[in-house]
């Protein structure tokens, strides 16, 4: 009886393998599940640091679950101006854009290093994409955010 109901070429079979069939495609169409994109905003400070630093990150985390960026080797910025970066999280994934207004050489030294804190990481392991503003370096690192952690990482150009 199982095996005329299975047969093929009996309407049961096709029906069956129409099922499995809608199964899969509702499988493979199905959003991911991700979750939605959130979006914060850091404010840098400025400074002078060392005239001859390179394009880096340094990363640290804190004791109270901030996360703290320096970003140095920066150019073509003024004390009053501003860096700020737009951090879009999904999940465990970041992507950090850098967001620069100059400023006017009248108003001061030039400045080539700042420094931001991130307050709305959990202690979970990210990836994150890291763009700069004007000079189109990039990188990309995972960020394991953990009490005493130090990460130094180069800006390379992109190419």
């Amino acid at each position: 009886m199982i095996t005329a109901f299975f047969s093929i070429g009996s309407v049961e079979f096709y029906v069956m393998l129409v099922v499995v069939a809608a199964a899969i495609i509702a499988l493979a169409i199905r959003p991911s599940g991700r979750g939605e994109a959130r979006q914060y905003f850091a404010g840098g400070i400025l400074m002078r640091g060392e005239e001859s630093a390179e394009p880096e990150l340094y990363v640290e985390c804190l004791d109270n679950g901030d996360v703290a960026i320096r970003r140095t080797g920066l150019t073509g910025l003024w004390p009053d101006g501003t860096l700020s970066l737009v951090v879009t999280q999904i999940g465990f994934d970041l992507t950090i854009e850098e967001r620069l207004t100059p400023g006017s050489p009248h108003s001061g030294p030039e400045v080539d290093t700042a420094i931001f804190t991130i307050d709305f990481l959990a202690p979970e392991r990210y990836h994150v994409k890291y763009t700069g503003a004007a000079d189109g370096r990039f990188i990309a690192f995972t960020l394991p955010v953990k009490p005493g952690l130090w990460l130094k990482r180069p800006l390379p150009v992109r190419s």
